[in-house]
């Protein structure tokens, strides 16, 4: 007999209030640029920080489809941090930079952002 697989879809309320928390922290990201310039570790740190909390906040709002979320979210969170740097202002949609930022935002992203969403989880799980 086929075991039968089902797919939890995202959670939009879980995706929205993580993408709120995605602009807010690459928010503060930018602001403190100027800070963590001379420490690149903290540079860093604080750019995994954009995508992990919000995973966690995702996968906590939405348990069930944690790694969906996570995934959704970590391509959002792609595309706020290339639109939000300076050379991207007013992009030029004809050029194929734009998309390989997009798609080096994503690869990096998109792995933090499920690995938030695991943790956040096992989170909900655990209360």
């Amino acid at each position: 007999m086929l075991r039968q697989i089902s797919f939890a879809r995202p959670s939009f309320a879980a995706v929205g209030i993580g993408a709120v928390f995605v602009v807010a922290l690459a928010l503060l990201r930018a602001r403190t640029q100027a800070i963590v310039d001379t420490l690149p570790l903290a540079a860093a740190a604080l750019s995994a920080v954009v995508f992990v909390i919000p995973g966690i906040v995702a996968g906590a709002i939405g348990a069930r489809g944690a790694f969906l979320n996570g995934v959704v979210l970590g391509l959002i969170a792609a595309a706020v941090v290339t639109l939000q740097s300076a050379q991207f202002r007013q992009p030029d949609w004809s050029s194929i930079l734009v998309y390989e930022s997009v798609g080096v935002w994503a690869c990096i992203g998109v792995p933090l952002c499920v690995l938030g969403a695991a943790i956040g989880r096992s989170l909900a799980r655990r209360l």
